[in-house]
């Protein structure tokens, strides 16, 4: 089932560079922020190092000294509410290796609810799966499923059934897991 209402906008990439600076640190460049977007820093254990938000509508940026961390795989992660891009930064021997390459672009499942109407999808470029849960405001499980097999993965959900109230929408897939609210009237 294609769904473009989800997907359409995902499409559109996050410029972004990163350069070299000096031996321990490298300079992290957004020149054009359209939607409301993170940068962050992990470690190898995939801890955040770093974490900021930036401001749409203005260019980024940001240098990052690693002279205090240790050798080892760090990750530069830029993404905003369709995507996730990442790249990897190396420090060996005291010295960062950095660039611009992007090792994984991932999207985030999108959640569109028009009147009772309530419509999840996600492009799975990798053809990865999305389970899908939705709770009530007690925290019952209402329904569940898992979406797979296709690049464009969707589902839509007649909600009018359903009494007024905030209701809870997890989304999860092999590498993320998203939470969404929403409020029927």
């Amino acid at each position: 089932m294609m769904l473009p209402l989800g997907t359409v906008k995902a499409d559109l990439l996050i410029p972004f560079k990163i350069k070299p600076l000096k031996k321990n640190s490298f300079v992290v460049q957004v020149t054009s922020i359209d939607y409301k977007s993170t940068c962050y820093l992990k470690d190898g254990n995939n801890h955040i190092l770093y974490q900021e938000n930036i401001e749409t509508g203005q260019p980024y940026e940001r240098s990052f000294n690693l002279i205090e961390l240790p050798d080892g795989k760090y990750e530069m992660v830029i993404g905003d509410v369709f995507k996730t891009r990442i790249t990897q930064i190396n420090k060996i021997q005291g010295v960062v290796i950095a660039n611009d390459e992007i090792i994984e672009t991932t999207y985030k499942p999108q959640v569109i609810m028009k009147e009772e109407r309530l419509t999840v999808s996600l492009l799975a470029l990798k053809k990865e799966s999305l389970n899908i849960e939705l709770y009530d405001a007690n925290d019952v499980l209402i329904f569940k499923d898992t979406l797979s097999g296709s690049q464009n993965l969707g589902k839509k959900f007649d909600l009018s059934q359903l009494t007024a109230g905030v209701y809870k929408i997890s989304l999860i897939t092999p590498k993320n897991a998203y939470l969404e609210y929403i409020t029927l009237n």
